[in-house]
């Protein structure tokens, strides 16, 4: 039983991956980003031991951070109802399965929803992060709590 529960567990997370990486796709084609995930004229470099790193050739910037893009003009769309968020990031720092861009995700949907309009308080937006800043960690309770 335990086993089948592994199975149908594994092909919803695959299904889930999936829906991720086509949503993902979507919002990069929509911020006018290249191939590569970055915006109009940043490149993506290695130090010699193996960091990533981004550089702004037409700012002149260089960032250990993935550089976050303009979000496309909001939608003509005028909402109404509730509008209330959940955004988290977890990146793992210090773990063998440590990430780099799920905070910097986090920042640019942010930035995104609220150029859409989306009001960005704490009555309606709650982000949750493992890096120390924002509104809290990503902790069992504090996602399951949200709003």
């Amino acid at each position: 039983m335990q086993k089948a529960r592994a199975r149908g567990d594994g092909e919803k997370v695959a299904k889930y991956k999936g829906k991720i990486a086509r949503w993902q796709q979507q919002l990069r084609d929509s911020m006018g980003e290249g191939e590569d995930g970055l915006p109009p004229g940043w490149e993506k470099k290695e130090t010699d031991d193996g960091r990533t790193y981004y550089v702004d050739k037409i700012g002149e910037k260089v960032s250990w951070d993935l550089p976050g893009c303009e979000p496309p003009p909001p939608a003509s769309v005028e909402a109404s109802g509730n509008r209330k968020s959940l955004l988290i990031g977890i990146n793992y720092p210090g773990s063998s399965a440590e990430l780099r861009g799920c905070i910097n995700d986090v920042k640019r949907m942010k930035a995104y929803i609220t150029s859409c309009g989306f009001p960005d308080d704490s009555d309606s937006m709650r982000v949750l992060t493992d890096d120390g800043c924002n509104d809290g960690d990503p902790t069992h309770d504090a996602i399951l709590e949200g709003h």
